[in-house]
């Protein structure tokens, strides 16, 4: 399983940011669980990516287009693993695909990656 460190992560951001004003943290998520039973009797298990405001960053031109992408995609083309409740997750992009003809990306998959605490935070 891939992980990245977060601690790093928002301190290399932190640092670049005072150099540039345009570095990117990403956008960060935690893993939320429930089981329950409905009317219908029907038992539910769902997992949940709720967004975290204050570490991930405010929106640029990296990843404002980030949410909107994950809207209108198909949930079967978004890639994850199983995560534990109250895990940090991010989105990172892989198995981009490069037009031969142009030389731009023109597929890309979305893919959520566990996302490692250290110190605290």
């Amino acid at each position: 399983m891939r992980t990245l460190d977060l601690t790093s992560l928002l301190k290399k951001a932190e640092i670049e940011e005072d150099k540039d004003k345009n570095i990117c943290k990403g956008r960060f998520y935690r893993v939320a669980k429930s089981k329950f039973i409905n009317k219908a009797g029907a038992i539910v298990f769902t997992t949940a990516f709720r967004p975290l405001k204050r570490k991930s960053c405010k929106g640029c031109e990296k990843c404002g287009w980030l949410d909107e992408d994950l809207q209108e995609r198909n949930l079967s083309d978004i890639l994850w693993e199983e995560f534990n409740q109250d895990d940090i997750v991010t989105v990172v992009i892989c198995n981009e695909h490069t037009d031969w003809e142009s030389g731009y990306v023109d597929d890309y998959d979305l893919k959520f990656v566990l996302v490692v605490e250290k110190d605290g935070l």
